[in-house]
Order: structure tokens, then C-alpha cells, then sequence
């Protein structure tokens, strides 16, 4: 079920409100032409138990592959991250043709007794002077029992330049 959508345009951040979604066992988020305002970035996901008035800056984990249209693959993680990281054979680009598009997967979000966590799959283009590929494939968690209430993207350095997103609830 669509639940909203909209578009993010010069901001630091992307921050969604779940609070009205409570009834859905999971959320599924669309990113679709998602542009940083400065090239060579990454994605990062934080969440938020208090309605998206503070957002957590540590107690994270994550896993990812990635593979490059040079079918050269990578995986990157870490055990103690201030964010989720989506990160890519090579950072993402802020050209038209560039950025990224993924759809990202939070289950079972209202549980408090349980890590929040999140899956994703996305395709990005890179920076690089021959433009990149790659294709991302992970996850992470926060590593803390809570009601995961609202949702934070955004780019390691500069603004969002321009992308639209989805959310759908599942039932």
C-alpha cells in the first residue's frame, strides 16, 4: 500500500515519519533518481525512536556486497558504525546520469524487545572519470532494543540535490 511520497531538493536530509504506520508489519522505501549535491559520496541510514526529534549517531552495524559493470565485486562492513553505510565500488556521483536508485526493506519496526534493522538493494552510478556502475546488495542494524519511529537518509558530506521516494507499508 503507498502510504506517501514526495521529493527531496536541496536538503541535508531526507527524514520520514513513521509514526502514522504503526499498523504495518514493514515498510519498504523507494529512492528513485537520488542525486548528492557533491560528487563522491556515500548513503547513510540512521534511525530514530523519539519521532525524528533526535536521531542516532552510534550503535550501528552493516553488510554489503557490491558489484561493479566491470563484474568486480566488493564487501564492506563494520561491527560499531555512527550509521548504516551504502557504499558502492566507487562513491556515488552528482551528475544527472549519476546517483542512485534502491529500494530499502525495515521490518518489524514497532517491536521494542528487538534490534532495528534494514535490508536494501540499489544501483548507483559513481563519480569516477569514466562513470561506474555497481550494484549493492546488504543490510544493518541498530544494535539497541527500541520502536524505530522515524527514518534519516542522507549523503556523508553536502546535500541532497534532487531525488524522489516512495513508502509503502506492508501488511
Amino acid at each position: 500500500f503507498l502510504l506517501t511520497s514526495g521529493s527531496a531538493s536541496a536538503a541535508a536530509t531526507l527524514d520520514i515519519d513513521l509514526r502514522p504506520y504503526v499498523a504495518y508489519r514493514g515498510l519498504v522505501f523507494i529512492l528513485s533518481g537520488f542525486l548528492p549535491a557533491t560528487d563522491g559520496v556515500d548513503l547513510y541510514i540512521r534511525f530514530s525512536s523519539d519521532g525524528g526529534t533526535t536521531f542516532d549517531a552510534s550503535g550501528y552495524n552493516y553488510a554489503l556486497l557490491n558489484i561493479s559493470d566491470a563484474g568486480v565485486s566488493a564487501a564492506a562492513g563494520s561491527g560499531s558504525a555512527a550509521q548504516i553505510a551504502v557504499l558502492g565500488a566507487a562513491s556515488f556521483g552528482s551528475a544527472a546520469t549519476e546517483g542512485l536508485n534502491g529500494e530499502f526493506t525495515l521490518l518489524n519496526q514497532t517491536s521494542a524487545t528487538a534490534w532495528s534493522r534494514i535490508t536494501f538493494n540499489a544501483y548507483g552510478i559513481s563519480s569516477a572519470a569514466t562513470p561506474v556502475g555497481f550494484y549493492l546488495i546488504g543490510g544493518g542494524a541498530r544494535e539497541a532494543a527500541q520502536d524505530t519511529d522515524a527514518i534519516r537518509f542522507l549523503f556523508s558530506s553536502g546535500n541532497i540535490a534532487s531525488g524522489t521516494y516512495a513508502v509503502y507499508g506492508l501488511a
